[in-house]
């Protein structure tokens, strides 16, 4: 039997381990280029879907964090699967990546399961994290109990921490207090959260 030489967009999505959507939104942002064979039908070569692996699949590094003290930052998460068809698939760095172009990389992604951010990488972070006063989301229960609302805050403050440089800066915009479920003083609590996880306050 001849070995395959080049994969239609399915099988190249397959092979990657993504949807054919994600092979579509890579070929736009040139992450990855099409072949034409005989009769028009768009295919990628076995060499160049092996070279993207390759150089975006790469053996995660283990981070030096010796330059910060980082006592008390370990979370204990379980590997990020998504359930299709009773199926458990892991969530590639593909399936997260929404834009890429020249330096810049978007990212749609949970900021507690993604394995996309390198650690002490980020300059700056700009969040406006939910306020739990039971908005409908898509993917979030903002209707939690206050404590459950209070470790749930520390679980993304603390991985966003890890991911910040030594010189990088964190804007948090967060409400002073809330009404919904008892008068609780957000603003206050996440601060004294924010602190013990290291975070300087300015």
């Amino acid at each position: 039997m001849e070995e395959k030489t080049a994969y239609t967009t399915k099988e190249a999505a397959k092979y990657l381990g993504i949807s054919p959507a994600t092979i579509y939104r890579m070929e736009k942002q040139g992450l990855i280029i099409p072949i034409k064979k005989r009769g028009g039908q768009k295919q990628f070569s076995k060499k160049s879907v092996a070279k993207y692996l390759k150089e975006h699949h790469s053996p995660k590094t283990v981070p030096n964090i010796s330059k910060r003290k980082k006592r008390d930052l370990i979370i204990k998460e379980k590997e990020a699967t998504y359930t299709t068809e009773n199926k458990r698939t892991k969530i590639s760095k593909i399936d997260e990546l929404y834009f890429h172009k020249d330096s810049i990389w978007i990212y749609n992604a949970d900021i507690l399961k993604t394995e996309s951010i390198k650690e002490n990488s980020i300059d700056l972070i700009v969040t406006s994290p939910p306020y739990n006063v039971d908005i409908k989301y898509n993917s979030h229960n903002d209707i939690m109990s206050y404590d459950d609302y209070l470790s749930f805050t520390r679980e993304w403050l603390t991985r966003c921490y890890t991911f910040i440089k030594e010189d990088g800066r964190f804007c948090l915009n967060i409400p002073l207090d809330k009404n919904k479920g008892g008068q609780q003083s957000v603003c206050a609590d996440i601060a004294t959260i924010a602190k013990q996880v290291e975070w300087k306050h300015h």
